[in-house]
């Protein structure tokens, strides 16, 4: 299963991406807008494209919608979605502490600097 989400598909490489995988491998895309599809260039060089729509189809599928919406669904009938929750939820959690990490550093710096400049001040006033 290929799982092509949130592009135009016109960038290459990339775009070239989907004619890489074998003719009976399904290939799924999930986007706001319809992509991928062969024009004439594609067409000389021998790519199909996605055909999603064609009568003749057999592995390709347009699900339009957001990325996130889309994931959440293939989740949701997999039966993957607490596991899909789950690992949102601790990935957040741990941008979270490293945050916190990070801001209470900045926080010590600010400190030490003030401190620093505080000393600095009073070596100055000194006779």
């Amino acid at each position: 299963l290929l799982i092509i989400m949130g592009t135009s598909l016109v960038v290459q490489p990339f775009a070239s991406l989907i004619n890489e995988v074998a003719d009976d491998v399904p290939r799924l895309l999930i986007n706001l807008t319809e992509a991928g599809r062969a024009g004439f260039f594609e067409g000389a060089f021998g790519m199909r494209g996605l055909c999603y729509g064609d009568k003749d189809n057999y592995r390709d599928v347009f699900w339009q919608g957001t990325c996130d919406d889309g994931v959440f669904l293939l989740a949701e009938l997999l039966g993957w979605k607490n596991e899909l929750v789950k690992t949102i939820h601790n990935g957040w959690a741990e941008i979270d502490k490293r945050n916190a990490a990070k801001l209470n550093s900045a926080k010590k710096d600010a400190e030490h600097s003030a401190e620093q400049h505080d000393e600095d001040d009073k070596r100055q006033k000194s006779p």
